[in-house]
C-alpha cells in the first residue's frame, strides 16, 4: 500500500462527510513536543491529521444520530426510557464509527487511530492535536509568543520560531529574570497562562481537530507544507487569544478572520447545550431527520 493510494482513499471517504485529512511525518511532530508526548513510531512513518469542517455536523453527525435512534429505539423502551446516548458522548461515538469506517477502506494497511479525546494512564493526551495540525499544515497554532513584539537577541524573554512557526526558547539566552535587558512588550502579565488555539485559513475557528490516523509501515518523502499564517497582525493575534482565553463560549474568537462557512444554528445550539441536557435535543435531531 503506497502513500498516494492511502491519501486518495482517505480523502474520498472523509471528504464525503465534511472532513479533511492532512499528512505529516512522525518526526515533524516529535521534534515539536516534549518526551512525554512523543509518538512511539518510526520517525519516517506517515500520519494524517483529521479535521472536521462545519458541514460535518449535517453530513455525518445528524445521519448517525438518526440511525442510532432507529436501531436503539426498542432498547430504549426496555430500559424504561433511559437516555440511549448516556454511555458515551454521541459525537465521540460518531467519530469512532467514521474513523473505523475509513480504516475499513484500507483493510491491507496497519493503522493506528488516535482520537482527540483519548488520554494516557497518566492523564496526558495521547496526541497534542493542535501541534499535529500545525506541523501538517492544516491550521496555524497561535500561541502567546505569536502576540509578543519582536525581540532582540539579548532579551531574556526572547523566543525564536521553528520553521513551522511553533515557538521555543533559544538555548543561548540568559535566564536571569531580573535582567533589565528585556525590551519586549507583552499584552499580558508574565505569569498569566495563555492557551493557544488553531485557526484554519478557510474556516477560522469554525472547525475541530478530531485526531490522527498513523500508518507505521508507510514511509514517503512527502513535502512539508507550512500552515497558512492567516491571523497575520499582532493586534488580531492578541484579540484572538484574548477572546479564546476570556470567553471561548461566545463564539467570537472563531470569526477572527473572514470564513467561507461556519456552524449552522442547529450545530451551535447543540454545542452550547451542556452534555447532560442534550438528550431532548438529540431526540429532536433524530425526528427532524426522519420527517
Amino acid at each position: 500500500m503506497d502513500f498516494e493510494t492511502v491519501r486518495s482513499t482517505l480523502q474520498r471517504y472523509f471528504g464525503s462527510i465534511g472532513m479533511e485529512i492532512h499528512p505529516f511525518k512522525i518526526d515533524w511532530y516529535n521534534n515539536m513536543v516534549g518526551n512525554p508526548f512523543k509518538l512511539q513510531f518510526d520517525p519516517d512513518a506517515i500520519g494524517f491529521v483529521v479535521i472536521s469542517s462545519p458541514s460535518m455536523f449535517e453530513k455525518a453527525f445528524v445521519p448517525y444520530i438518526k440511525n442510532e435512534h432507529d436501531t436503539t429505539n426498542s432498547q430504549v423502551k426496555k430500559r424504561n426510557n433511559q437516555d440511549a446516548y448516556s454511555q458515551r458522548d454521541p459525537l465521540d461515538s460518531c467519530l469512532i464509527h467514521h474513523f473505523n469506517e475509513a480504516k475499513r477502506q484500507i483493510p491491507e494497511a496497519d493503522i493506528e487511530i488516535i482520537h482527540d479525546f483519548e488520554i494516557l494512564p497518566n492523564k496526558r493526551p495521547k496526541i497534542l492535536v493542535q501541534t499535529a495540525a500545525h506541523v501538517a499544515g492544516a491550521a496555524y497554532y497561535y500561541q502567546k509568543a505569536d502576540a509578543e513584539n519582536k525581540h532582540e537577541k539579548k532579551c531574556p524573554c526572547a523566543v525564536q520560531p521553528h520553521s513551522n512557526g511553533i515557538y521555543e526558547k533559544t538555548s543561548d539566552m540568559p535566564e536571569d529574570e531580573n535582567s533589565t535587558d528585556c525590551i519586549c512588550e507583552s499584552p499580558w502579565n508574565k505569569s498569566k497562562r495563555i492557551y493557544g488555539v488553531c485557526v484554519h485559513p478557510k474556516y477560522g475557528g469554525w472547525f475541530a481537530i478530531r485526531g490522527a490516523m498513523i500508518f507505521p509501515h508507510i514511509k514517503s518523502e512527502i513535502p512539508k507544507c507550512p500552515p497558512v499564517d492567516c491571523v497575520n497582525t499582532r493586534e488580531l493575534r492578541i484579540q484572538l487569544l484574548n477572546r479564546f482565553n476570556g470567553n471561548w463560549q461566545d463564539w467570537t474568537y472563531r470569526d477572527v478572520i473572514p470564513v467561507i462557512d461556519k456552524y449552522s444554528e442547529l450545530q451551535k445550539k447543540y454545542f452550547a447545550t451542556i452534555p447532560k441536557h442534550r438528550h431532548e435535543l438529540l431526540k429532536k435531531i433524530s425526528e427532524l431527520q426522519t420527517s
